[in-house]
């Protein structure tokens, strides 16, 4: 690969965010030890603008997804159909790998939060779907 070196042979790098050529000691590193794309200087500026501008953000998001709201609909129910096959074997592997686990965090006892009943773990659900439990509602 070629590396860019200065007068004094140091190597640069060229920045992401503001496209100058410094030296690697103005980049932060990542867990793995790789040099992230952009330097200190514009990562600091772009988490205080993300900082002031949180609210106003959030405002155009939610109002994006309002008048998107079919479109991110559609988008989901896709991913969602695209990759049955693969979450279902995931499962699968999951369930075989902490079967143990499974059977006996299924078999402890748990109060209700509705109607204070103790019942199985397993059976939450189904119990708070009956018309014995106050709520019923569920």
């Amino acid at each position: 690969m070629n590396t860019l070196l200065n007068s004094n042979n140091e190597p640069l790098r060229k920045c992401g965010g503001c496209h100058v050529k410094l030296l690697e000691t103005y980049f932060d590193k990542n867990k793995k030890g790789e040099i992230l794309k952009c330097c200190n200087k514009c990562r600091q500026t772009r988490k205080e603008y993300r900082e002031k501008h949180k609210e106003e953000m959030r405002k155009y998001r939610e109002q994006y997804n309002e008048t998107n709201k079919e479109e991110l609909r559609e988008k989901a129910k896709e991913y969602y159909n695209n990759n049955i096959e693969e979450r279902q074997e995931y499962n699968r592997k999951y369930r075989k790998e902490h079967r143990e686990e499974i059977l006996e965090k299924a078999k402890e006892k748990i109060e209700c939060e509705r109607c204070g009943a103790t019942a199985f773990r397993a059976v939450m659900k189904r119990h708070q779907r009956n018309q014995k439990c106050c709520a019923g509602t569920g």
